[in-house]
């Protein structure tokens, strides 16, 4: 048998117990020497580049209007000279994703909407009002973020702008939830009530 020379060698070291324990605290401390210094190079390198720090660090994608839990983040340990501005080192309670967040990448404090704004409320840009644009099955789709304009139709088939580079905040199967400005708020409303309002994809 090819391994029977070792099992007879452990089975001679068991049989012995001091000499088998000294055989196994000197490969466990050859361990601790080779891990020991791997330690102490990462410590240095960490030092060279500002020392550590705690970064929450995205796990599962996050959509907007999504409130980030515990369970979508993990807390690493990060030289700080590699950590961008307003990563945060704690997840703050019951806060919510202003944009899709990727898993990989540190938690800022600019992509979570304010203390208590969640779900749409959440995603409004100051100056704002939010409207439900009716969508249909031909209807242009769009997701939550896509800038649009859009147009109201009337009767006699004339087609005018009523809002330009609104904000889409919620997107479903049957309508559109679209952040418009303030000033534009009454003319949308009144062109939903009384015209067809087609949503355009609007450029930067």
């Amino acid at each position: 048998m090819r391994h029977q020379p070792l099992f007879l060698a452990r089975l001679s070291l068991r049989r012995r117990p001091l000499a088998y324990w000294a055989t196994t605290l000197v490969a466990a401390g050859a361990a601790a020497v080779t891990v020991g210094g791997l330690a102490a190079r990462a410590e240095a390198a960490a030092s060279r580049y500002g020392g550590l720090r705690p970064v929450v660090v995205v796990t599962t994608p996050v959509a907007p209007g999504d409130v980030v839990g515990p369970d979508d983040v993990r807390v690493d340990a990060i030289p700080r000279a590699f950590v961008a501005e307003g990563a945060l080192d704690a997840l703050p309670e019951g806060r919510t994703a202003l944009v899709p967040l990727q898993p990989g990448e540190a938690l800022l404090a600019e992509r979570l909407a304010p203390d208590g704004l969640h779900g749409v409320a959440a995603l409004l840009p100051d100056g704002t009002r939010a409207l439900a644009v009716p969508t249909g099955p031909a209807a242009l789709r769009v997701r939550v973020g896509d800038r649009v304009d859009l147009l109201a139709t009337g009767v006699d088939g004339s087609s005018r702008l009523v809002a330009s580079g609104a904000t889409v905040v919620d997107a479903r199967e049957a309508t559109a939830t679209v952040a418009v400005a303030e000033d534009d708020a009454p003319d949308v409303a009144a062109a939903l009530t009384l015209a067809t309002v087609t949503l355009a994809l609007a450029g930067d």
